[in-house]
């Protein structure tokens, strides 16, 4: 791609409906991946720092992030993301004031703004093909009103394929 080609970047709203999870009925379809996405959506501003989006992952319990600007969906980090942008030495013993200085970049800086979506009655074959396709670990979900209404990971499919297997 050429350096002084415009990027098309597209937003999203976060969706604040309450569709139901739909799992997959028995005449043998496949579970949708509205049953099995992570919500409610954690997100934060775009321009927090990257010790901000550190300190938000552990507090939930997450890999994943959705950017906000201006009250939009704009792009998807995750820790491995932040990891890489940070020095390993930061906020340790032996830590440089350039190495701390690492922790107060802002997250855009290492978010992926063109971001791959599913939606939320697709199944989950789909969502994996996805996910393997690109070499993601995680998918914003598309809800019923075009709205973000939440996230499908790698570890969300795998739990599921084990519940799967351990229901036969």
């Amino acid at each position: 791609m050429d350096g002084d080609s415009p990027v098309s970047v597209r937003a999203w709203h976060a969706s604040h409906s309450n569709e139901s999870n739909h799992p997959g009925d028995e005449s043998g379809r496949s579970p949708l991946v509205a049953s099995v996405m992570s919500r409610p959506l954690v997100t934060i501003r775009a321009d927090a720092t990257l010790h901000h989006a550190r300190v938000v992952m552990r507090e939930h319990g997450i890999h994943h992030l959705l950017l906000e600007d201006q009250g939009r969906i704009v792009a998807i980090v995750s820790d491995r993301d932040v990891d890489h942008a940070l020095s390993p030495w930061a906020d340790g013993p032996a830590a440089t004031r350039r190495d701390d200085g690492t922790l107060k970049r802002p997250v855009y800086s290492c978010a992926t703004f063109a971001m791959y979506t599913i939606r939320h009655d697709a199944p989950l074959e789909e969502a994996a093909a996805v996910l393997l396709a690109h070499s993601i670990s995680a998918l914003p979900v598309v809800g019923e009103d075009g709205g973000i209404t939440g996230i499908v990971t790698m570890r969300d499919l795998l739990r599921e394929l084990l519940a799967c297997r351990v229901g036969e």
